[in-house]
C-alpha cells in the first residue's frame, strides 16, 4: 500500500496528474489498480457514453415510424420512438435475460443494452420538441440539450420566486442557438 503521493503521466494526454494517498486506500478497497489516465481523461471516458447534441434520422424497431434519435443507425442498439417506449404495448421483460457466472460481466452487460430498447430521445414532459434531448418540461423547443424548464428566479418582491413561462424560454434558447 502506497502512503505517499505519486506523479504519473497519463497514458492518453500525456500531462502530469497526482495520485493522493487516500486515492490508494479507496482504490485498495474496491480493489483495482490505480489509474493509468488523468481525471479529465477518465471524466471524457466516462461522457463519451452519453450522446447529448448529436442526432440522428432513424426508423422505430417496434413500429417502423421515422424518428430523430441520439443514437447512430449503425449503432446496435434497439431504438423505440419515445412516446412508444413509454407505452405499455410491450413488455421489457422479454429481453431480460439469465446472469452466466462463467462469462465476463460486461460482455453480458453489452448484450443486455443492445436488445433493450432505448428511448430514442430523453425528454420528459415535453410537447412538440422532437430534435431536443436530454431535456425535460419543454414546449415547442428546437435543438436544446441537456436542459430542462424546471427553472424558478427570483422576482422583485422580498422571497418572491417565479415559474418561468415555456414559450419564453424556449424562443430565448432558440435565439441562442442561432446566433
Amino acid at each position: 500500500m502506497n502512503m505517499n503521493s505519486e506523479t504519473r503521466n497519463c497514458q492518453n494526454c500525456k500531462n502530469i496528474f497526482t495520485i493522493e494517498p487516500e486515492d490508494f486506500l479507496f482504490y485498495e478497497k474496491i480493489k483495482v489498480p490505480p489509474p493509468t489516465f488523468c481525471p479529465q481523461c477518465r471524466m471524457q471516458r466516462r461522457m463519451a457514453f452519453r450522446n447529448e447534441r448529436t442526432l440522428f434520422r432513424q426508423k422505430c424497431a417496434l413500429t417502423g415510424k421515422d424518428i430523430i434519435s441520439c443514437f447512430s443507425p449503425e449503432s446496435k442498439m434497439v431504438v423505440y420512438d419515445r412516446d412508444v417506449w413509454w407505452k405499455t404495448d410491450w413488455d421489457p421483460l422479454t429481453v431480460g435475460v439469465q446472469y452466466d457466472f462463467n462469462i465476463l460481466f460486461f460482455l453480458q452487460f453489452k448484450k443486455l443494452m443492445e436488445r433493450t430498447p432505448m428511448p430514442a430521445v430523453f425528454s420528459g414532459r415535453s410537447e412538440n420538441s422532437i430534435y431536443g434531448n436530454y431535456i425535460s418540461d419543454f414546449k415547442n423547443a428546437y435543438l436544446v440539450s441537456a436542459s430542462n424548464l424546471h427553472v424558478q428566479f427570483r422576482g422583485r418582491e422580498p422571497g418572491a420566486w417565479h415559474q418561468v413561462p415555456e414559450y419564453q424560454f424556449a424562443l430565448s434558447w432558440r435565439c441562442s442557438v442561432s446566433e
